[in-house]
């Protein structure tokens, strides 16, 4: 409640400033105001709440166009786009995101460059154009998201790109190996003291992708039990994960199935550290 109270005496002070600071006779202060009052309405849900975020936001634009203020005109575009992304209007979403991606913006507002690549490419992923979503999460990582200067950015895009690895349907084992390979490398980036949620998550995706590699050859059973570390390291912290859990179950079963658990039982294989 606390918080909502804050929130609501910002968003009148943002009023009021738009309303005593005209952008006639005050144009940097209404467009602060404008600007702040509609990523206020963007952090909130609700439809009415990101339409009139995108209202407020193109507001903006009618003084700060991208030929003159390219670094502020694509802070208020980013919003816009989001506000579509949220509102599942992903057309319009990919068709505002696009314009920061070309020319000049990266030189001048590379952080804003990097988050309008990474939302385009998960709205690809969202609608199965896998080559595309990993070449926009690639570009992010190599021009802004480099991991010495943005680890947890960079770990939690090269999931992402791991993630469609291991899920696309035309994926072989030398693809899902190094899928596996990259995500040791997060791993480093989200060690589970400092983000364990985010360990958890990791450690699903590598035991996916170690799973799925394990099919295609079944002799390699440090596959599977690698696999199988990674489901109990990640059930220790989402203790609540039901999916978890069956999957977990589905793999003791397959796994003493097979000639694997004559050599390692399935109970011998401790989560992983």
């Amino acid at each position: 409640r606390a918080d909502e109270s804050a929130q609501e005496k910002a968003e009148q002070a943002l009023r009021n400033a738009r309303e005593t600071l005209p952008k006639e006779n005050f144009p940097a202060d209404w467009l602060m105001a404008t600007r702040n009052l509609g990523l206020l309405y963007l952090d909130r849900e609700g439809e009415d709440n990101l339409r009139m975020a995108i209202d407020l936001l193109q507001q903006t634009q009618t003084i700060e166009r991208r030929d003159t203020s390219p670094a502020n005109w694509a802070m208020s575009q980013l919003g816009i786009a989001n506000a579509h992304f949220h509102l599942g209007h992903h057309a319009e979403a990919l068709q505002s995101y696009t314009p920061i991606i070309a020319g000049d913006i990266l030189q001048v507002a590379p952080i804003t460059w990097a988050e309008a690549r990474v939302s385009r490419g998960s709205i690809h992923a969202m609608q199965g154009n896998v080559d595309k979503a990993k070449a926009d999460f690639e570009a992010a990582l190599t021009a802004v998201w480099r991991r010495e200067s943005f680890p947890a950015d960079w770990a939690r895009v090269s999931r992402g790109i791991c993630t469609l690895d291991v899920e696309y349907d035309g994926a072989d084992m030398e693809s899902l190996q190094a899928a596996a390979d990259r995500l040791d490398l997060v791993l480093e980036e989200f060690a589970r003291a400092r983000h364990p949620h985010e360990w958890a998550r990791t450690h699903v995706v590598r035991s996916n992708a170690l799973w799925r590699a394990w099919q295609f050859d079944r002799e390699r059973c440090e596959l599977a039990e690698g696999a199988i570390a990674s489901a109990k390291a990640a059930l220790e912290e989402l203790t609540d994960d039901r999916e978890l859990q069956q999957q977990l179950d589905d793999y003791r079963r397959e796994y003493e199935s097979s000639p694997c658990s004559n050599t390692r039982l399935f109970d011998e294989i401790d989560p992983t550290p």
